[in-house]
């Protein structure tokens, strides 16, 4: 579409095998009108792929001087719900969808677009049954007594199956999936009214009202093509879990999929984002150790397990006993330092940035800690501040404002044209700051998730190490 669609795969995504048709697409032509003077961006979410069924997510862009817009697309030969910007659509193989979306306001001083969508074409009141869904159940939940909730509960699912006999829907996978979505939105309504009323916990009958006709082992979810729906309702179903049993830890969560799921989708998406939160903020934990076999027992083979598996062997880097990455990084005089350069004796490193706020309140606890050692000679703290090259006058200043200035006060650029930075990022698993991690005097890991220096058994964690060594 005249070179203005930007494709933006999302990281790590998750995959399944699909059925589809050969030689049978899903068209898509969406029109879009703004209000005059309106700039801004389309998202489009969708399911892709032939063998592999892939999340994609699109943007397209609404230029002021040209605010009406035609953006067609063809979808793959399946049955699954389309999103385009956040207005969702039911679409089979084979459908045209023929979509008018014009601004809900028109006044030009609201910055919160949104838009009315309109369908036509024979299958148009098909198409439209999940943005009714999510019209219907789009109710105030602080407004309403829990008997009032139950009976606008139960008058909108009626409302829906109207829906459904009118648009003459009978397919079973239509069904399926109209079903999963409806419930979803249902179990996040009551799951907003819980928090805002969590006496309701105490309820005998909670768990059977806060459930009820609700089933998340549905395979009708491989057909929604935004994960960031069925993230949520994997949220919104956990916290009726934990509402019962606060003890429940979010790994158990991961398992239960595994097991009850008819969806590969997803149980690769669930897997392969608490696998991917829990080793950025905890690396190779315990946890992450335990519940790796159980994931690779329980997930097929599949692009979302060779993610898994890659981001698990990357970590594996940071062990205890595996060689430290000897980086080559200048420090604030100007000269080069090398992990090397230590040998013989355990160093600490502090990773941290200026643009960082909670790395900066915690250097002057980092600080303290080696002031604690200044008189040992077999130990040195390292600070590595992540920032920007363009900025290495401006760290020097702020390095020395802080106290931290000096032969041990080290900067990794973060270009991802450099060498240096590259090698780092990959072998330290660098993906965020604060990381600190303890090295023993030959090179090796002693920890490469130290924690941060606010943790309360930081500064221990570092004694016990050291006395370890003497």
């Amino acid at each position: 579409m005249r070179n203005r669609f930007l494709l933006l795969m999302m990281a790590f995504s998750t995959h399944l095998f699909a059925n589809t048709t050969p030689n049978t697409v899903t068209s898509l032509q969406v029109k879009v009108v703004a209000r005059s003077g309106f700039a801004g961006n389309m998202t489009f979410n969708y399911l892709k792929g032939s063998q592999f069924m892939t999340y994609e997510r699109e943007i397209f862009f609404l230029k002021k001087d040209n605010p009406a817009e035609v953006y067609s697309r063809q979808l793959p030969a399946c049955t699954q719900i389309i999103y385009l910007n956040s207005i969702p659509t039911l679409v089979n193989a084979g459908d045209k969808v023929q979509l008018f979306l014009s601004p809900k306001i028109s006044d030009p001083n609201i910055v919160n677009y949104q838009f009315r969508a309109d369908w036509s074409g024979k299958n148009a009141a098909r198409q439209a049954i999940p943005y009714i869904i999510d019209s219907l159940y789009n109710i105030d939940y602080n407004k309403v007594t829990f008997a009032e909730l139950n009976d606008q509960l139960k008058t909108r699912s009626q409302q829906v199956q109207e829906a459904i006999v009118k648009a003459k829907v009978t397919d079973s996978a239509n069904l399926a999936l109209i079903k999963v979505y409806e419930q979803s939105r249902q179990l996040l309504l009551k799951c907003n009214y819980t928090d805002a009323h969590k006496e309701i916990t105490q309820s005998k009958d909670f768990n059977d009202w806060y459930f009820k006709d609700f089933d998340i082992t549905s395979s009708a979810y491989s057909q929604i093509g935004d994960n960031s729906i069925s993230q949520q309702t994997v949220n919104v179903w956990w916290y009726g879990k934990k509402a019962q049993d606060s003890t429940l830890e979010d790994q158990f969560k991961v398992i239960e999929i595994l097991q009850l799921s008819k969806s590969e989708l997803l149980k690769q998406e669930v897997a392969l984002g608490w696998f991917y939160v829990e080793a950025r903020y905890k690396y190779l934990s315990p946890k992450l150790k335990r519940i790796y076999p159980a994931i690779k027992a329980l997930l097929k083979p599949c692009p979302g397990m060779q993610a898994i598996d890659s981001i698990y062997h990357s970590y594996q880097q940071l062990e205890k006993g595996k060689p430290a990455f000897n980086f080559a990084l200048k420090n604030d005089k100007g000269d080069i330092v090398r992990l090397s350069d230590f040998k013989g004796k355990m160093v600490i490193i502090d990773i941290w940035a200026t643009w960082c706020s909670g790395c900066v309140k915690s250097l002057p606890v980092y600080n303290k800690i080696v002031a604690s050692y200044k008189d040992k000679k077999d130990i040195v703290f390292l600070t590595i501040a992540w920032d920007d090259p363009m900025a290495e006058d401006f760290w020097k200043k702020f390095s020395k404002d802080h106290q931290i200035d000096g032969v041990n006060n080290l900067l990794l650029p973060s270009d991802e044209t450099d060498e240096q930075c590259i090698q780092f990022r990959k072998k330290y698993c660098l993906t965020g700051v604060t990381r600190c991690m303890a090295i023993d005097e030959n090179g090796n890991f002693l920890d490469g998730g130290l924690g941060s220096p606010f943790d309360v058994d930081f500064e221990q964690k570092i004694s016990n190490f050291y006395k370890s060594r003497n």
